[in-house]
């Protein structure tokens, strides 16, 4: 059984970080108004320091940068993904606007569903629980999060699918290509809900 973490720990350990730190301002630099790094960026450093580390700074390759402005085309997200690999180059960042999501399942899995009302509500639609956190830098420095499953997954190692992703198969195949169970094996399945 994993030991009980609390929001506390989370915030402290990516207090901590100075490389996390330079993603964030990185990305608020960028001036969105909607935006948080998520995904991989903060569940990789959480059970990295938790659950066991994999490789020496494996948690820096990919840093998913999401945000939400309707407003702003498709396109723009390139532009954004190389102006953080300029002014912050080392990691591959991907930046998505999550007010698009809807458009690239119609295009790319030929199956419609619902445009995402805001950030909260597309990071509720992840695959698993644990990874639908973001977290962002404000003005005043202060980190604040998006976590429309909560927090307790993450927090918890545990792998939980997520009953509202678009894709019942996402979860079964993300932990098969992922390997999250050989990088760090003391997570844990949560009986079910």
């Amino acid at each position: 059984m994993n030991p009980q973490r609390t929001p506390a720990d989370l915030l402290a350990l990516l207090q901590a970080d100075a490389a996390f730190d330079r993603l964030l301002r990185a990305a608020r630099a960028l001036g969105l108004r909607h935006w948080c790094l998520a995904a991989g960026a903060v569940r990789n450093r959480a059970w990295d320091a938790w659950y066991g580390a994999g490789a020496e700074g494996f948690s820096d390759l990919d840093v998913d940068l999401v945000h939400f402005d309707p407003a702003l085309p498709c396109e723009a997200d390139a532009r954004l993904q190389a102006q953080l690999q300029q002014s912050c180059p080392g990691p591959h960042w991907d930046v998505v606007n999550q007010a698009h999501v809807h458009r690239w399942f119609r295009c790319s899995e030929g199956r419609s569903i619902p445009a995402n009302r805001s950030l909260a509500e597309a990071l509720g639609t992840w695959p698993e629980t644990a990874t639908a956190v973001g977290v962002r830098l404000e003005r005043d420095d202060r980190l604040s999060w998006v976590a429309p499953l909560g927090l307790t997954d993450l927090l918890m190692g545990q792998l939980r699918a997520n009953p509202r992703c678009p894709d019942p198969q996402a979860f079964t195949h993300r932990l098969r290509d992922k390997r999250w169970l050989d990088r760090w094996p003391r997570l844990g399945f949560p009986p079910p809900r």
